[in-house]
């Protein structure tokens, strides 16, 4: 039981000695546990924020009241008229052709028909303005045209979501600002309010129209404006800000007031108009009264109250012995000298100090855009110093946000990505609605699509403020946040600023203006790289009427040791921006992205044609082989043997018609064998003759040659035997003798003055090589033989194979039993040739692809030509966007992100490019095939692999650069000029 007692006396001792050591002297000191404002007096006005555009209130058409002429116009746009002024004269049909004709007579014709014959006016219906005039003197029109568009006066029409418009009442004064001329503001009243409602983006808005007290000379009808409804308002209100009123547990509002003995006490007040950061005091308090603020009204509850008494928690930033040097001519130059220096949370620092004191410099390593030489730097407990990119930019990613003096957006970037692209490179889901609603709370929810040019110097700031807090930072950097903005805009900057303190967000400023440096709570000096000042601002000037609240993160950011640092696997995100850039950066260089993708357009059009046409000759060569018969072997006289000496081709072998019989017995894999002699013959019809060739053949040549009759029929046997004087023509004869339109069967043709029928037509084949095949005459054998070519031997022998499998042995046996015939011995070479169509086939095919090798030599330098091209046009872009890299590291781009960007970048290009090629080889082949005859066939795989070519080139030669834009330092990236 005593050993019970004495740990109780030792534990309830040390929790004594804890509050006494951090609860207790904190609430001695006060500093930071509470802090005094005092209520102020001055204008509030509780508004409702809607945009709208110019338009006329009654717009009237006017058409001619004839058709005819417009022969004199007396009204312009923009011109003010009365009712029943006239605006035009035109003439009638009749008048105008009257006046033509006159005018041919002379002067005098001319008036006494004008005299007569009188114009018809246009009149105004209405008092009003002109605002469109759609004719020209000497025009003719018709009574359906508009000539001119009246309105009696122009209006601003505003857009009210159901939300508020009924707070919006007939009467209500109101503001309006144009897009167009964002300095000038004009006051209006409402005296209409639409009762039917549209549907836009799920929100019903509801039309209201304004009448404006002037309007001004620059209104122009559909102009896009701002509208603010002004649905109360006071010029002298007692007001202290939003976040010093709680809700007492009797239903009534309470502040906190000092009371007597020092400690504050509650006091109930009655409160009016609110703007979401400052509240109107009806009763209850009077200008001057101070207010106290606690921690628990900081809007993070006891977490914000335990920060502001500052007892129990691990400093935020924590620095110790930083130093910075330069190399600079050979020379050494230290920025930074030793700085030691701790940040709590919730703080709002500013750091000063004339030009080159190295105030920068201390902002960029805190930021973690630079590393120090020397010193110690840690962010919530965690050792940053040494950091690599990658894991400094997943810290920066989810820990810091940045505001840049030249605000720093990307310029062909719309407001709305400008906002996410934090959130690209932290892998946050629902980017589109996070920046919205951003967007929403600095006042810009009507600015989302607008680029940054488009926008004002305050606008592009809160732009690069509701960036800065798109992933819920624990710090924020400003570095001369007001420096380019007017003196009013610089106001509603450091509103902004303080409200994100308030709201528990620390605040880091570099500035060189006191008058800037005085909103701060905190002013840290800095002379010569040292701090020479850490002085404490209990009473930071400004105030916050007028700002537009951000609200705060719901959370607090991780800790730095609990930050993952690596980075997250590459997002549909990250991809879809990546895309979106590159054709940006294309679109915003036409000319030389164009220039940058020819070469790959030629490289990729070249090996497509050069595909095409190679599949082409190829498929005409199988096709012509084709024509000549399937699994054909061919038997001719005469050795090709170069060994000895030899005559011509059928000097000293002979084939005789039983040779046939031989051959068809020799191998039982042939099918079918068939002699033929071949001539040339005189072909007369009437007066019309040819020279064309003749063939003596068997029945079986038709299916052995694919010449089977398409009209008509083959000579039979009998025929054959018989030497029959019937005939075939080719459809080259046909076309010679009798005309392509004439059917020749029937007919009879004189061949060598022999009359012969014609009984059949041969199927067209086209030319083969320097013969036309389609320029012969088809015979019987014996005919040819004995009438009319008058040939003992045969020219040649055709053998066919049951499979093309079975050609080499056919040949074999068909070899050795002509040896034998001719009684050829051992020692002499064969009198004979033996060839396949597979011979003929293969050495053509060869041709074709050292055809084909050549053209693709020529893409393939052309495509090399093009990635040389690309690399350089990539080069370029990383030295132009240079500032724009530096930008993406420092919101938390790491290296393979921008590596990623930049090669998708060159992809895009060279795909694109591609793209462009594959349509031109396509064109180009159907062009050649049309008119130059060349078979062109163009396959999809040849389309893929030109496809796949062009990307990889693209991939290959944007290598280089995009590792160069990857490597580079975020701090000399953004200083980069």
């Amino acid at each position: 039981m005593k050993r019970i007692l004495i740990v109780a006396l030792v534990i309830a001792g040390l929790a004594g000695a804890g509050w006494w050591a951090y609860g207790g002297r904190s609430s001695k000191n006060g500093k930071g546990a509470m802090r005094q404002v005092q209520a102020t007096q001055g204008p509030i006005e509780e508004t409702v924020e809607a945009t709208g555009a110019v338009a006329p209130l009654n717009r009237v058409e006017i058409k001619p009241p004839i058709s005819g002429r417009m022969e004199q116009l007396l009204a312009d746009e923009g011109a003010v008229v009365k009712k029943g002024q006239i605006l035009a004269w035109m003439s009638s049909s009749d008048r105008a052709a009257i006046l033509d004709a006159a005018r041919a007579q002379g002067p005098d014709a001319l008036k006494h028909w004008e005299d007569a014959y009188k114009p018809t006016p246009v009149v105004a219906p209405l008092d009003g303005v002109i605002i469109l005039r759609n004719v020209v003197v000497g025009q003719t029109v018709e009574t359906n045209l508009v000539l001119f568009a009246m309105s009696d006066r122009l209006v601003v029409v505003g857009q009210v979501d159901e939300s508020d418009v009924g707070r919006i009442h007939v009467g209500m004064p109101a503001r309006v600002t144009l897009d167009s001329y964002p300095d000038k503001q004009e006051r209006a009243t409402v005296f209409d309010i639409l009762y039917e409602g549209k549907n836009v983006s799920n929100v019903i808005q509801y039309g209201v129209k304004l009448r404006p007290e002037a309007v001004p000379s620059y209104y122009r009808s559909q102009m896009t404006a701002n509208i603010s409804f002004i649905v109360r308002k006071k010029e002298d209100a007692v007001l202290i800000p939003s976040v010093a009123v709680k809700d007492a547990a009797s239903g009534v509002k309470q502040v906190m007031v000092p009371g007597a003995d020092g400690k504050p006490s509650p006091t109930d007040i009655k409160t009016g108009i609110e703007t979401g950061d400052m509240v109107e005091v009806v009763s209850g308090l009077k200008a001057g009264d101070a207010v106290v603020l606690t921690g628990g009204q900081s809007g993070h509850g006891a977490q914000a109250e335990e920060d502001l008494r500052g007892g129990g928690r691990v400093s935020l930033i924590e620095i110790e012995g930083i130093t910075r040097s330069y190399r600079v001519g050979g020379e050494e130059l230290k920025v930074l000298k030793g700085i030691d220096l701790r940040i709590e949370e919730g703080e709002f620092v500013a750091i000063m100090g004339p030009s080159g004191s190295g105030k920068s410099t201390l902002m960029q390593i805190l930021g973690l855009l630079d590393r120090p030489s020397s010193g110690t730097y840690r962010l919530l407990g965690r050792d940053v110093s040494r950091l690599s990119d990658d894991e400094g930019a997943a810290l920066r990613s989810k820990t810091i946000g940045f505001i840049f003096q030249m605000f720093n957006l990307l310029a062909r970037t719309s407001t709305l990505d400008n906002v996410a692209l934090p959130m690209v490179y932290s892998g946050a889901p629902n980017r589109e609605e996070r920046a919205k609603d951003l967007l929403t709370q600095v006042g810009l929810a009507d600015r989302m699509d607008h680029r940054p040019n488009e926008l004002s110097g305050g606008q592009q700031q809160r732009v690069a403020i509701a960036r800065a807090l798109v992933n819920r930072p624990k710090i924020i950097f400003a570095d001369e946040p007001t420096g380019n903005l007017a003196s009013d805009q610089a106001d509603e900057i450091l509103r902004q600023l303080e409200l994100l303190n308030r709201g528990g967000i620390t605040i880091i400023m570099v500035t060189h203006e006191p008058d800037i440096a005085v909103h701060a709570r905190r002013v840290i000096r800095l002379k010569d790289g040292e701090i020479v000042a850490d002085e404490s601002n209990e009473a930071p000037a400004g105030g916050l009427a007028g700002g537009v609240a951000v609200a705060a993160p719901k959370t607090s950011a991780p800790a730095a040791a609990a930050v993952a640092l690596t980075a997250h696997a590459l997002s549909f995100g990250e991809f879809k921006e990546y895309g979106a850039s590159a054709m940006r950066a294309m679109a915003a260089n036409k000319v030389r992205s164009f220039l940058s993708m020819l070469g790959i357009l030629i490289g990729v059009g070249a090996v497509i044609a050069m595909l095409a046409i190679g599949r082409g000759a190829q498929k005409a060569i199988e096709s012509r082989i084709s024509s000549l018969g399937s699994n054909l072997v061919m038997l001719m006289p005469g050795s090709t043997s170069m060994g000895g000496v030899h005559g011509g081709a059928g000097s000293f072998s002979r084939f005789r018609l039983d040779d046939l019989k031989a051959i068809a017995k020799v191998n039982p894999h042939i099918v079918r064998v068939d002699g033929n002699v071949n001539g040339s013959a005189q072909a007369v019809v009437g007066d019309k003759n040819t020279s064309t060739s003749i063939t003596g053949a068997n029945t079986v040549y038709a299916p052995m040659h694919n010449a089977q009759a398409y009209f008509g029929r083959m000579f039979t046997d009998e025929e054959n035997l018989h030497m029959a004087r019937v005939c075939l023509l080719g459809q080259t004869v046909i076309n010679n003798l009798f005309g392509p339109n004439e059917n020749p069967v029937g007919r009879m043709v004189k061949l060598n003055h022999i009359n012969f029928k014609v009984i059949g037509i041969l199927p067209m084949k086209g030319s083969g090589g320097f013969r036309d095949q389609d320029d012969m005459i088809l015979v019987p054998l014996h005919t040819a033989m004995k009438r009319l070519v008058g040939k003992l031997y045969l020219d040649s022998v055709a053998i066919e194979c049951d499979s093309g499998d079975n050609i080499a042995a056919v040949m074999g046996d068909v070899q050795r039993l002509m040896r034998h015939r001719h009684r050829l011995p051992d020692y002499k070479d064969d009198d004979f040739t033996l060839r396949n169509m597979a011979d003929i086939q293969s050495a053509l095919q060869g041709t074709t692809q050292t055809f084909t090798l050549l053209l693709g030599i020529v893409a393939a330098i052309s495509l090399l030509v093009g990635g040389i091209g690309i690399m350089n046009i990539m080069l370029v872009s990383v030295s132009e966007r240079t500032r724009e890299i530096g930008l993406r590291k420092a919101v938390g781009a790491a290296r393979r992100a921008i590596l990623s960007q930049f090669l998708i970048e060159s992809a895009v290009l060279s795909t694109l490019g591609g793209v462009l090629g594959i349509i031109l080889g396509i064109t180009v082949s159907l062009v050649m095939s049309r008119f130059a005859g060349w078979a062109a066939v163009v396959t999809p795989q040849a389309v893929a692999l030109a496809f796949i070519f062009s990307a990889s080139v693209g991939i290959l030669f944007g290598f280089w650069p995009a590792r160069k834009a990857s490597l580079l330092s975020p701090i000399e990236a953004l200083r980069y000029e």
